[in-house]
């Protein structure tokens, strides 16, 4: 049955020799466009609403990965939509926003552990605490518990905070007072853990880890969007500093606890500034006898799974109980959200 309809989604397919896309929602719904001769066909800028700032564009223009609003004749049964008025922010445009703001979250956010909620504080690395003031926050998202990806995430509310949460937070803020006037909250309920790789399972893609904290071997999903990364060295990798097995946790890098890899007063390297040094890796590249840091969330079935994991961290089994302890509590801060 027809009627007048709107559907906002993503292009998954193009015909334009035929005038016709397809069109998936945010809701899993795929449905088949066919723009009308006389459709008004325009382009805005992410985050714009106001159409009188749009520009007409032609239908050859749109391809797979544009956000489309279309307007016309919808049925909603056959999943169908005749579209007088299409409304497109295109792939490009989205991603160059995506980056920018990945930049902006990466240099100007503050990472850490909720301590308490009410006043709302958090932990950074080197045991830094920040009070966060939300008067003036805009949007607050939850992680998905099985992804580390902002993408993933939902919006959430203050109350929904709980003490040992992750916790990113966006404002400005005050060195000295350690405060943050709050713009932008993300959080999630992550977990971190370091050891060893005591065997590895390729074809399910699942680690048997022991755990340095429980000394017990845990088995551990790898997630297929896992973000992995290993420092160079052979199995279970070099130092922080970049020297060989068995050097010195603070190699001639200066990478250690105290170098300008670690965190001002000791505990072991920035997680943080590690991803973005390292090179991607592959499950492929992992080693039996890998030292390795994982974020751990939780996955549809009982099993822990893995959403980042940076491998070849070998001065964690040389370093005593307490240092390595700080250096795992250091990845809980900073090294699991994306």
């Amino acid at each position: 049955m027809w009627a007048q309809g709107r559907i906002l989604g993503t292009i998954t397919s193009a015909d334009i020799a035929n005038r016709q896309f397809s069109l998936q929602t945010d809701q899993g719904d795929l449905y088949a466009v066919r723009a009308l001769l006389e459709a008004k066909i325009q382009r805005i800028a992410p985050g714009q609403t106001d159409l009188t700032k749009a520009e007409a564009i032609e239908m050859a223009t749109l391809t797979k990965g544009d956000r489309v609003l279309a307007r016309g004749q919808q049925d909603a049964a056959a999943k169908t939509l005749l579209a007088a008025q299409i409304v497109v922010i295109p792939k490009q445009s989205l991603e160059s926003r995506d980056a920018a703001r990945q930049q902006e979250w990466k240099t100007s956010s503050i990472s850490g552990v909720v301590k308490s909620v009410a006043p709302l504080t958090v932990q950074s690395k080197g045991n830094a605490t920040w009070t966060i003031d939300t008067a003036a926050l805009k949007t607050i998202h939850l992680y998905a518990e099985d992804s580390s990806k902002f993408a993933n995430a939902k919006e959430a509310q203050l109350a929904d905070l709980q003490p040992g949460d992750q916790l990113k937070v966006l404002g400005p803020r005050d060195a000295e007072a350690k405060t943050v006037k709050a713009a932008e909250i993300v959080f999630g309920r992550f977990s971190t853990m370091g050891g060893e790789i005591k065997s590895i399972d390729a074809a399910n893609q699942t680690l048997t880890v022991f755990d340095l904290s429980t000394k017990k071997n845990i088995t551990i999903q790898v997630s297929r969007e896992a973000r992995m990364t290993r420092l160079a060295g052979g199995p279970g990798g070099g130092s922080p500093g970049g020297g060989p097995r068995g050097s010195a946790p603070n190699g001639p890098q200066g990478a250690g606890p105290r170098g300008p890899g670690g965190p001002g007063g000791g505990g072991g390297p920035d997680p943080s500034m590690l991803l973005d040094r390292l090179p991607p890796a592959k499950f492929a590249d992992l080693q039996t006898g890998d030292a390795v840091v994982l974020t751990i969330g939780k996955a549809k079935s009982s099993r822990p799974v893995a959403l980042s994991l940076v491998a070849g961290l070998d001065f964690l089994l040389r370093a005593p109980a307490q240092q390595a302890s700080q250096m795992i509590a250091n990845w809980n801060m900073e090294g699991g959200l994306q």
